[in-house]
């Protein structure tokens, strides 16, 4: 059953294939996953289908390493990119996805610091459910 289950998905991973894989590489342990660690994402955050040339699929393959696939034929393939960036937004997406559960090898108090940091330098509000402002304890 299973078998016929691997063989019955050969036009996912043929279609996979025909896209640009790459890595994302952290210095640090910054990456975190989650109970669905497979997302695909789109600018518009509405699935539009894997061959969309907009669509991305991001999974965390260690704290470290973010495989990331794309249809960016312009870039080149098979590349290693280093973070440059907040991890905020990845793990951000990332978190979202999530079913029930997020595993990060920090506490998640940086984690989501990390996340609010990205919203607020995206031009989005920090505030609280009472309304107040978002109060950052330093760990």
């Amino acid at each position: 059953m299973w078998l016929d289950n691997v063989g019955s998905a050969t036009w996912l991973a043929k279609m996979l294939m025909e896209m640009r894989w790459a890595i994302l590489i952290s210095e640090e342990p910054v990456f975190i996953t989650t109970d669905n660690p497979v997302i695909t994402v789109h600018p518009s955050l509405e699935f539009k289908g894997i061959k969309n040339p907009e669509t991305s699929l991001m999974f965390p393959i260690s704290p470290t390493r973010l495989l990331h696939i794309d249809n960016r034929m312009t870039e080149p393939d098979g590349q290693y990119y280093p973070l440059k960036t907040n991890p905020g937004a990845m793990n951000g997406l990332l978190w979202r996805y999530a079913i029930n559960a997020m595993y990060s090898s920090r506490h998640p108090d940086y984690v989501c610091d990390e996340i609010c940091a990205d919203a607020d330098a995206q031009g989005f509000t920090s505030t609280g459910a009472e309304g107040g402002t978002r109060q950052v304890k330093e760990l």
